[in-house]
């Protein structure tokens, strides 16, 4: 991999978004009308917090730039323009699809927790506070 490949992939998708205003000669007001993304959510991504966009947002980004590599905007991944493989636009999907699925999990296991917790607290008072030594709760060393 060439310097300035390894360059393109370092770079934020903040980054690459200021790149890609340059190339098309346009500033933020511009590309909002272009793309149909609001020019505040625009904006956000380039102020001092670089909010990252969302897939909505990319989704309406790349439909309406003709040639934008999907992998490129993401990733930093091949060129700005260019053919793309429809396997990459899948990637991309599948990885939405692992996040929404790992979020659920996560929702479930918090829940799970949660439950725990409730009744750790109840057995704690049936039984009572540990007073620090393990004699008091019946163990023996």
């Amino acid at each position: 991999m060439n310097v300035t490949k390894s360059r393109e992939m370092e770079q934020s998708i903040n980054c690459r978004f200021k790149e890609l205003l340059r190339v098309l000669n346009m500033n933020k007001m511009q590309f909002s009308k272009l793309t149909g993304v609001s020019y505040t959510t625009v904006a956000n991504l380039f102020n001092e917090r670089q909010s990252k966009p969302s897939f909505d947002s990319l989704v309406m980004i790349l439909k309406r730039i003709d040639n934008l590599n999907p992998m490129w905007l993401i990733f930093g991944e091949g060129d700005m323009f260019g053919e793309y493989k429809h396997s990459d636009i899948e990637s991309v999907r599948n990885t939405r699809r692992d996040v929404a699925e790992y979020a659920e999990q996560l929702r479930v296991l918090r829940d799970q927790i949660k439950v725990k917790d409730r009744q750790i607290e109840r057995l704690i008072g049936l039984v009572g506070k540990p007073k620090g030594d393990r004699m008091s709760l019946g163990y023996s060393a």
